[in-house]
């Protein structure tokens, strides 16, 4: 078993990641929400075993909780596990280290604004190829990157907004650094626009 199969298919399973224990693993408690609420029909959607192929939701959980992980070791010197849940849509990172309860800004940044920058990467990565690329390999390349980037890009600009997951902590932080933090994100995501226009520019 290898962690690619436990990333594009979900396969339980324990690796070393850049020195951090990640596991895959089902979650024990799932809770059940049958509204059509936006949470409810993000879960749906980004779980369904085809889609998660397509938008790479286990990678993004990877990314987003090793933003955590590394924040942890850099400014503590603290190892913590990541607990990637393979039925669901999340994971976790263990344990929290002590100087963020009170800094918590760049324990609970970290995640979103590592996986926004990625995400935004690879939405630079999909127009280039779209650009760059022969068009019967580039046009199909570019919509399936760029795809999984626009879904995630949408999902974490909407935590901001509705202060889901993370920016629950990052909110209490305080108004000054709620605006920070958003305002390093949607800078990730106006260089790539500007990265992309560059290149449109350059054809």
């Amino acid at each position: 078993m290898t962690i690619l199969n436990s990333l594009l298919f979900g396969s339980g399973g324990e690796y070393t990641v850049l020195g951090t224990p990640v596991e895959f693993k089902e979650a024990s408690n799932i809770f059940n929400n049958s509204n059509l609420s936006f949470a409810y029909i993000v879960e749906w959607f980004v779980t369904d075993p085809f889609i998660s192929v397509i938008t790479l939701t286990r990678l993004h959980v990877l990314i987003h909780e090793m933003g955590h992980a590394i924040a942890g070791w850099f400014l503590e010197g603290v190892r913590s596990k990541i607990t990637i849940y393979t039925n669901i849509f999340g994971g976790m990172t263990q344990p929290v280290p002590e100087i963020f309860e009170k800094r918590p800004l760049f324990f609970y940044l970290s995640g979103p604004l590592v996986g926004i920058v990625f995400e935004s990467a690879k939405l630079v990565a999909a127009a280039a190829s779209a650009i760059f690329l022969p068009l019967p390999i580039g046009i199909p390349l570019a919509a399936l990157v760029g795809f999984g980037s626009v879904v995630w890009i949408s999902i974490e600009l909407y935590n901001i907004i509705n202060n889901w997951g993370d920016w629950t902590q990052i909110y209490e932080a305080g108004a000054l650094q709620y605006y920070f933090s958003a305002l390093l994100m949607l800078s990730a995501v106006a260089l790539s626009a500007a990265a992309i226009a560059g290149m449109i520019l350059l054809v």
